[in-house]
C-alpha cells in the first residue's frame, strides 16, 4: 500500500494499559540522536489522541507541520535512497499488527559481523514481511512514562526513513509502535514481500439418508 498524502490517524485501538547477500563489517557506533523518532514522536501522538479538545486541536496543527517537514525531508534525501529504500518510504501500514520480530547476528573473526532482521505484519488479509540486511545493531527505545494506550498487542503506527550521514547506502528505518516504543533499524538493504491470506471457508456436509 502506498503512503497517502497528508494523512493523520487517531488511534483505533483504544484499550487503555493494552538469505540475502549478507555483508560482513565492523560494528558501527551510531549517534545518540539516531535512536529516536524525529517527526512522529510518541509524545506528539499522545497529544494528538488527547481527550482534551484544546490539546488535540493544537496537536493536530503540530501534526500537519510534522507531515510537511517529513515530506520535505524525503524530498531532500530522495536522490540518496536506493530503489528499495525509496519503495519502503512509500508504504502505509498504519495499524498493521506485528506478528514476529527477529534478529540474527553472526560474529566473525577480526571483530567483524553480519546481521539480518525479520519482521512480519498483518493488515486485514495481507501479510507483509520485511527482511533487512543490517549495518549496525537495532535499537529499541522505551515507552514514555504513563503511556496511555494498550501494550497487549503490538501495532505499527508510523515510520520514518532516514540516511546515515557520510556513509553511502546506509539507512535508518524508525517505526513507532502502539506500545509507545520505537524500533530503530540501521539497514543497507531491505526486501519486502506481500502475501494474500485466503478467507477461511467452511463447507457444510449434507447428510443423506
Amino acid at each position: 500500500m502506498r503512503r497517502p498524502e497528508n494523512t493523520r490517524y487517531r488511534i483505533t485501538n483504544l484499550i487503555r494499559d493494552h538469505r540475502l547477500g549478507i555483508r560482513f563489517m565492523k560494528r558501527q557506533t551510531a549517534k545518540q540522536n539516531e535512536a529516536a523518532m524525529r517527526f512522529f514522536t510518541p509524545e506528539r501522538y499522545v497529544q494528538f489522541n488527547s481527550a482534551d479538545d484544546a490539546m488535540a486541536d493544537r496537536a493536530d496543527a503540530e501534526w500537519e507541520i510534522a507531515l510537511r517537514d517529513y515530506r520535505r525531508h524525503l524530498d531532500q534525501i530522495g536522490d540518496r535512497l536506493t530503489s528499495r529504500a525509496a519503495d519502503l518510504a512509500e508504504l502505509a501500514l498504519h495499524d498493521a499488527e506485528v506478528h514476529t520480530w527477529e534478529k540474527e547476528i553472526n560474529p566473525t573473526s577480526n571483530g567483524q559481523w553480519s546481521a539480518v532482521a525479520l519482521m512480519t505484519l498483518q493488515c486485514g488479509r495481507c501479510i507483509t514481511t520485511f527482511i533487512y540486511t543490517l549495518w549496525d545493531q537495532v535499537r529499541e527505545t522505551t515507552s514514555p512514562k504513563d503511556w496511555p494506550f494498550s501494550k497487549k498487542r503490538t501495532h505499527w503506527l508510523y515510520d520514518e526513513i532516514d540516511i546515515q550521514p557520510r556513509r553511502t547506502r546506509s539507512f535508518w528505518h524508525r517505526i513507532l509502535l502502539s506500545a509507545g516504543r520505537a524500533l530503530v533499524i540501521p539497514f543497507i538493504d531491505v526486501v519486502v514481500h506481500d502475501f494474500a491470506v485466503s478467507a477461511a471457508k467452511s463447507t457444510a456436509s449434507r447428510k443423506t439418508a
